[in-house]
């Protein structure tokens, strides 16, 4: 796979393709970085999830606020997984740092979403401005949940390698696509573990989402860290000083 240039420099990415048996390799990091500091961890998801979601009875800018805070997770991981060192407020790195690449980002998703309620709309027969049944409205997300996950997991990639490579919007949005293609395999079993166990934390009335969700960030995280890697040291904006830099 071609690298990819970062910047004048010529610091560079290069995907890798990965066994789809590292899905439990990252999934084992990811617990274990959320292991060494765990009420950390659930509270700051749980934080960042009500900032959210008290964000969107705003209509449009709690989406904008959702796509700007959730990156912010990628700087405490990779802090606390190379420092050791948990830190709540790089929650904000996203606004602070990466506020321009990841707003283009948002608008990328928004035209995704709305080519995914087209294509499902088509799919189904249902017109969503006529929808008077639930069983109905049910129904059509569902299918329009199948329809965007491809494009989600491409959204997710993107912003990831944003925070942790600083890369404008396009560059990485590109980098996401062939680094997706490349590990299609790996991705699709990380993608139906990922729902399973989702349903499973789910069972007891949601209560086992307060730890799979903290868990699930942190893997992410190891995962694009994992497919995406830097030969060159990078110091990024977030960080204090030359020994916070990280090789990926």
């Amino acid at each position: 796979m071609q690298p990819v240039n970062l910047d004048k420099q010529n610091k560079q990415v290069i995907i890798r393709k990965q066994s789809p048996k590292r899905v439990f390799d990252w999934y084992k990091a990811g617990f274990n970085l959320f292991k060494a500091d765990k009420f950390n961890w659930i509270s700051i998801s749980i934080a960042a999830w009500v900032m959210a979601l008290l964000a969107t009875l705003i209509p449009f800018i709690g989406e904008i606020v959702l796509s700007l805070l959730l990156p912010g997770v990628f700087a405490i991981a990779h802090h606390s997984d190379r420092e050791q060192d948990f830190k709540a407020e790089l929650l904000f790195a996203g606004f602070k740092h990466r506020l321009g690449p990841l707003l283009q980002l948002f608008v990328i998703n928004f035209a995704f979403s709305i080519i995914c309620v087209l294509i499902t709309g088509s799919i189904t027969g249902i017109d969503l401005s006529a929808l008077a049944d639930t069983q109905q409205w049910l129904y059509f997300m569902q299918v329009a949940g199948l329809v965007y996950l491809p494009f989600f997991v491409l959204v997710v990639l993107t912003a990831g390698i944003i925070m942790l490579y600083d890369l404008k919007c396009w560059p990485a949005f590109k980098l996401a696509i062939q680094g997706g293609l490349a590990n299609l395999p790996g991705l699709l079993i990380f993608t139906l573990v990922t729902l399973f166990a989702a349903m499973l934390a789910s069972i007891p009335m949601f209560l086992g989402l307060l730890v799979f969700i903290p868990i699930l960030h942190a893997t992410i995280y190891y995962l694009v860290s994992d497919i995406f890697y830097c030969r060159e040291q990078f110091k990024v904006p977030y960080e204090k000083s030359a020994e916070d830099s990280f090789y990926v």
